[in-house]
């Protein structure tokens, strides 16, 4: 009998055993397993103010927005913040063989703005005057405009066989525009570009997306050859 409540407690014993092992290893898998979070990148558009001397780009960034019924045209507004970054080793670039054709504006400085909004009130009270003025020449102007009306009509009616064939080549254009992969030294001030930064803020992935022309080039060469002239001339008079 004895022997039999021993053999018992021992089953119980080992079973107990078994259960916290297993407990154990549980537990050890599941401190290995790591949450990795996915992080939004966020994509930029802007323009190349600098190059530095270490490859590294400034860059004036602001809003872009594309045309919607001609995807190779699109407006840059520049908003006066630049973003200064370095390319990250595995950067991917590319460039379109067909450049967007992209109208840049200019970031206004607070004065600027201050001048344009009493521009602007100078201006509002200068055309409410011609209009109390051209109120009276409206009338005799009515039977004109009506006439011009009924002749533009038919001009436009006429034109619409020609403005659908010119959108339709417009939009083969666009479809065969390819991009190929560039070097990122071949980069340079002026250039339009859309990128992203990892979480290190280095540049990971870049589309050139306007090449700066001749003229803008050759004009920051020559800015940057009087800055070096005026640079050693102010180190000699010293």
């Amino acid at each position: 009998m004895k022997k039999k409540y021993l053999a018992i407690i021992l089953g119980m014993a080992l079973s107990l055993t078994s259960v916290c092992a297993f407990a154990e290893e549980e537990t050890d898998a599941q401190e290995d397993v790591v949450i990795v979070e996915e992080t939004e990148t966020e994509e930029l558009t802007g323009r190349i103010e600098s190059i530095n001397d270490d490859g590294s780009l400034v860059i004036s960034v602001g809003d872009w927005e594309e045309d919607a019924s001609d995807e190779s045209i699109g407006t840059l507004t520049l908003s006066g913040e630049e973003v200064e970054a370095a390319f990250a080793d595995g950067i991917s670039a590319v460039s379109l063989i067909d450049y967007k054709t992209i109208t840049v504006v200019e970031a206004e400085a607070e004065e600027d703005t201050d001048a344009a909004e009493d521009s602007a009130t100078v201006e509002e009270a200068a055309e409410t005057d011609k209009a109390e003025e051209g109120t009276d020449s409206e009338a005799a102007d009515t039977t004109d405009e009506d006439a011009e009306a009924a002749d533009a009509d038919v001009t436009d009616e006429d034109a619409d066989g020609e403005d659908t064939d010119a959108e339709s080549t417009d939009t083969e254009d666009i479809e065969s525009v390819e991009t190929e992969e560039i070097d990122t030294s071949d980069l340079q001030i002026g250039d339009i570009i859309t990128f992203t930064m990892n979480e290190d803020g280095a540049i990971d992935t870049l589309t050139l997306i306007s090449a700066a022309s001749d003229e803008e080039v050759d004009a920051e060469e020559s800015a940057d050859a009087a800055e070096e002239a005026d640079d050693a001339e102010s180190d000699g008079e010293a």
